[in-house]
């Protein structure tokens, strides 16, 4: 019987990437439901309901043309709007929490690329891999919010396997390499329609596969010309009749350095956080640049006691990873310097992201292989150790660190979130009135926050809409939003209505929401309270301000 005993050992190893795999996608789900939507997730899903708010019964009804027809004015490719689309209308769901199951399923295909590229490796390499890819706050985020970023990421994995493997053809079967050349087109062309970012990265592919050394060379870059004739082909209908918008202006420059926001994306990438956060934190990104150097020396000073394929294959995927950092960063500083800093704005180093965490897993490679090799042997065994306890550690403390404060990416708080607000607001509606948003996008993030059975109003609706249908118009003004309240209450004043300002009380009863405010407008003469200088959830009003149960 003990005989047996390291048998099974290797067979759990040997599943320990995998094992990994179904963990991280696993964590996503348990924290699927941690917050609410932002209004830039309201927005996309306003969107994919083809420029509509959520259906009062959830009706999904929105056709490709009318998403389409949104998603035209602005920066957005409608790829992962025309798939979110297809799947709502297909289950009849339009809750949030069915639209962020697509990016967990992305999150596993993310996983699957990759266990596919790292099939070769020995399993601690890759386990080190999925571990410190999956396990980071930074992506979690990404995965668990409505937005495109997750399929980009999918799509970077995926067509660097197809590079890699375009990259070793022989090229001596003319049918199945164009079969290949045109399949890389299609991916191509995919990832344009989900995301402009995948552009730079896949430039640098095209410089990586036009500038390798190869015996058929000429032969070769007439099988790539074939791919990117067919992206063209396939995009530029599209490009001619969609032009790309983007918001300038929407950063401003004071107090905004491009040393900070490379500091504080990369920080993200590495950390999982914002600079500063804790100590910890704060050591992890000087740990896996320690490990990419170590691993580099490594590779240069000892590669001769390595076999010559390995040497060669680990070259290659570093050259390629390396341009596709340099090609998006080299936009992003360019647009900094010469447009607006929204271009390093942290949450668009994403685009970095598996770039970056596959070069340090390659130097974790080489650390092992060196290891095996038995070159620097006591070097290499206390720099695998290290980086395979960090990155445990740091997978129990990224997932514990988001399950605690699922916020830290955003401009939220957990009283601010929307779900709060909407939630605390449903008591104080009568069955005749009227919600007013002062713009679609957050009427779009009230409905799909918390269905409502109330018509939402825009305040560009007001002159054009029929007022004496309601009884009652009522604002709730968020915390992103309150310099907006001035506005409103002037434009529905000058249509005749008088308005009162209501705490919100929290859904608990304990106390008001300071974050949030009702606005309540009505044609109606109010008769005012007493002034009371303190708040009393009995009377339902603060300081004078009357309640909307004390409305006739």
């Amino acid at each position: 019987m003990p005989a047996t005993k390291p048998t099974h050992l290797n067979r759990i190893i040997r599943l320990l990437p995998g094992l990994l795999c179904l963990a991280g996608v696993a964590a996503c789900y348990l924290m699927i439901d941690l917050k609410g939507i932002s209004t830039d997730e309201g927005f996309r899903l306003w969107i994919i309901n083809g420029g509509q708010g959520r259906a009062a019964d959830g009706t999904a009804t929105a056709s490709y043309e009318t998403v389409l027809n949104a998603v035209e004015p602005y920066a957005y490719q409608p790829g992962y709007y025309l798939l979110q689309n297809t799947l709502m209308r297909l289950f009849e769901r339009q809750d949030v929490l069915f639209f962020r199951h697509l990016n967990v399923a992305l999150l596993a295909l993310c996983l699957l690329g990759l266990m596919r590229l790292s099939r070769d490796w020995s399993v601690w390499p890759r386990a080190f891999l999925i571990g410190f890819f999956a396990f980071n706050s930074y992506l979690i985020m990404h995965v668990l919010q409505i937005r495109e970023y997750i399929a980009a990421v999918a799509f970077y994995i995926w067509s660097t396997g197809l590079v890699l493997s375009l990259d070793r053809r022989r090229l001596d079967d003319e049918w199945a390499d164009i079969g290949w050349f045109a399949g890389y087109g299609v991916l191509l062309t995919l990832g344009f329609y989900v995301q402009t970012w995948v552009v730079f990265p896949a430039i640098g592919q095209g410089i990586f596969l036009i500038f390798r050394r190869r015996p058929q060379f000429w032969r070769f870059n007439i099988h790539l010309a074939l791919s990117y004739v067919l992206v063209f082909s396939l995009t530029w209908p599209y490009l001619k009749s969609h032009v790309q918008k983007i918001n300038i202006g929407l950063w401003e420059r004071a107090h905004v350095t491009l040393s900070g926001q490379l500091h504080q994306g990369f920080n993200l990438v590495l950390s999982g956080h914002l600079p500063g956060h804790d100590r910890f934190t704060g050591l992890l990104p000087v740990a896996w640049l320690a490990l990419l150097g170590i691993g580099f020396w490594c590779w240069l000073c000892r590669r001769e006691t390595l076999a010559q394929e390995y040497v060669s294959e680990c070259s290659r995927h570093a050259w390629l990873m390396i341009l596709c950092i340099c090609l998006p960063l080299a936009f992003q500083v360019a647009y900094f310097l010469k447009v607006e800093p929204l271009s390093v704005w942290p949450r668009y180093f994403i685009v970095h992201y598996f770039f970056l965490t596959w070069l340090i897993a390659l130097a974790f490679r080489t650390l092992h292989a060196v290891c095996a090799a038995g070159s620097v042997r006591r070097l290499c065994q206390a720099s695998l150790l290290s980086a395979s306890s960090l990155v445990a550690i740091s997978a129990i403390y990224q997932v514990r660190s988001y399950w605690h404060d699922p916020y830290f990416d955003t401009s939220l708080t957990p009283a601010s979130d929307w779900r709060v607000g909407t939630a605390a607001l449903a008591p104080l509606l009568r069955p005749d009135d009227a919600l007013l948003a002062h713009d679609f996008i957050t009427g779009a993030t009230m409905t799909f926050t918390h269905p409502q059975i109330h018509p939402v109003l825009l305040e560009t609706d007001l002159a054009k809409t029929d007022l004496n249908a309601f009884r009652r118009v009522v604002y709730l003004e968020a915390p992103l939003y309150q310099s907006s309240t001035a506005r409103v209450v002037a434009h529905l004043a000058s249509l005749g209505f008088v308005h009162q300002a209501e705490p919100v009380v929290a859904p608990n009863g304990q106390g008001t929401l300071p974050e949030w405010r009702v606005f309540i407008f009505s044609r109606e003469l109010q008769v005012p309270l007493p002034s009371c200088g303190t708040y009393s959830p009995q009377r339902k009003s603060c300081c004078g301000l009357a309640s909307a149960y004390f409305l006739p």
